[in-house]
This record gives C-alpha cells, structure tokens and sequence, in this order.
C-alpha cells in the first residue's frame, strides 16, 4: 500500500459510511439494476479527487439486514390414502373341554388352574358344568392361542388319582369359532 493509501483509509471509510447510511434503498436499486457498485468522488486538499469504490454488499450490510429467499420446492400436497377397508379381524375362537368319566374333579381344576390361570373356585364351576352337560367353554381367544391351548389340555398328562386304566390320559378339547 501507498502513502496515499494510508492516509486516505480513514477518509474513504467516513466517505463509505456516509453513503450507505444516506440512502437505504440504494442497495435494493443497485441489485435490480445489475450495477456491480457506486464510486463514491472526494476531493481532498492536496490531493486532487479521490474516489473510493463501494460495492452492494457494503450497502445492504449498513442499512437493512437480509432476508434469505425462501427456497423453491414444490407445494405441499397432502397424501392421499387408498380407499381400501382395513384387514378384517378374525373372529374369536372357544376352547371347548369334553367330559369323560375317567377324570377327577381335583384333576380338571389342577389343569384348568395350570393351562388357564383359573382360580379354584371358577375351576369347580367348570369343572361341574363339564359333567353335566358334557362340555364346557374354557377361554375365548385368538385362533392360535386357542389350538395352542387344546394342544396343552391333550397333553396335559393323566389323572394320578384314577386308578381306572382308562383315565391314564388326557382329558381332550376342541375349538370353535365363535361366531
């Protein structure tokens, strides 16, 4: 840098400030115009003319801040589900115990109260209801629960108080479906 350079910094940037700070449209008409900046002309004593150039992006940091253009994407459309029905549920399934006069009734509530969950009182109730009337619902589930629990009712092992041949089984179920 010069001597004048040195010199003339502190003038020029008075000079720049000046400028901006007078015209706070000038950055938006600079940029529509296409103009690529301002030259600012001084005279100073001794020195004849000085000009200073002053670019748009100096004016529009003096005066208003700027707002970033919104990006370009495409207008929001809302999905559009197909007009399809939901899934059907499947029907509920029952777990059906069949009477055999080989079980006893301890043995039928010990079952009911291992495979279900069954408290001793609900399992007396079954457990009479099955020998009256030959059949008893013992859940109402989904399809597989409900074979998974036949399958355990078969296999739950003999009644270790029949002493009968006969009742060295399984008591056996079957499933329905509810509707």
């Amino acid at each position: 840098m010069d001597e004048f350079m040195v010199q003339s910094l502190p003038r020029i940037h008075a000079l720049r400030q000046a400028v901006t700070a007078s015209s706070t449209n000038l950055a938006d008409k600079i940029a529509a115009a296409g103009v690529w900046g301002v030259c600012a002309l001084e005279r100073l004593p001794g020195w004849g003319i000085v000009w200073a150039m002053i670019l748009p992006a100096d004016i529009r940091s003096a005066t208003a801040p700027v707002r970033p253009r919104p990006p370009r994407v495409a207008p929001h459309q809302p999905r559009v589900q197909p007009l399809t029905a939901p899934p059907a549920l499947e029907p509920p399934w029952h777990v059906i115990l069949l009477d055999d006069d080989y079980h006893t009734f301890e043995y039928v509530i010990e079952m009911l109260h291992a495979i279900f969950g069954h408290s001793r009182e609900l399992g007396k109730r079954m457990a009479n209801e099955v020998n009256e009337t030959g059949r008893v619902i013992v859940a109402t589930v989904h399809k597989e629960l409900a074979e998974l629990r036949q399958q355990q009712i078969e296999e739950f092992g003999p009644d270790p108080l029949e002493s009968n041949p006969q009742g060295q089984v399984s008591m056996r179920a079957l499933i329905e479906c509810s509707e």
